[in-house]
This record gives structure tokens, C-alpha cells and sequence, in this order.
């Protein structure tokens, strides 16, 4: 029973790999896009809108996670009923 668990973790190593890459690519991104803005800001504007922008970040995280566990929250509510193929099941949550 151990080679089997070892050799289906084995087998889900790549998947799992092909799917993390784009997402850790995407945040490297995105922190980049962020440290080159603030530098960006400061160089042309004044230190007010540096410290705006810096305090403004939170609420933006808080708004994007906010969305974000409101999605995930909705797709395991809805997906069993759309895998089951109930419709009423689906129109109901949306319209309750």
C-alpha cells in the first residue's frame, strides 16, 4: 500500500509543477511591476503620492482577497451542483 501512495505522489509532482511555475512567474511579475511603480512615483511625483499609494495597498490586497474567497467560496457551493447536473440547485443559489 506505501509504493502506491509514493508512486501517485510521484506521478503528481509534474502536474503540480506545470501548474505552480505560472503562478510563482505571475507573483514575480507583479512584485516587479510594483518595486518599479513606487520608483516610478517617486522619481516623478512628490513623496505624498509615494505614501498614498503605499497606504492605499492594503485596502487594494484586503479588495482582491476579499474577491477572491467569494469566488472559491461560490465554486464549492456550486460545483457539486453543476457536476450533479442540477440546474434548480445552481438557479437557486444565485437567485437566494
Amino acid at each position: 500500500m506505501n509504493t502506491s501512495i509514493i508512486e501517485n505522489s510521484k506521478m503528481a509532482i509534474k502536474p503540480m509543477i506545470a501548474f505552480l511555475i505560472p503562478i510563482m512567474l505571475a507573483s514575480v511579475l507583479q512584485s516587479i511591476r510594483q518595486v518599479f511603480g513606487m520608483m516610478i512615483v517617486g522619481q516623478k511625483l512628490e513623496v505624498d503620492a509615494l505614501d498614498a499609494i503605499s497606504a492605499f495597498f492594503p485596502l487594494y490586497f484586503f479588495l482582491i482577497s476579499f474577491a477572491v474567497g467569494i469566488g472559491s467560496g461560490s465554486s464549492i457551493l456550486i460545483g457539486p451542483s453543476f457536476g450533479g447536473g442540477n440546474l434548480l440547485k445552481i438557479k437557486d443559489f444565485f437567485l437566494n
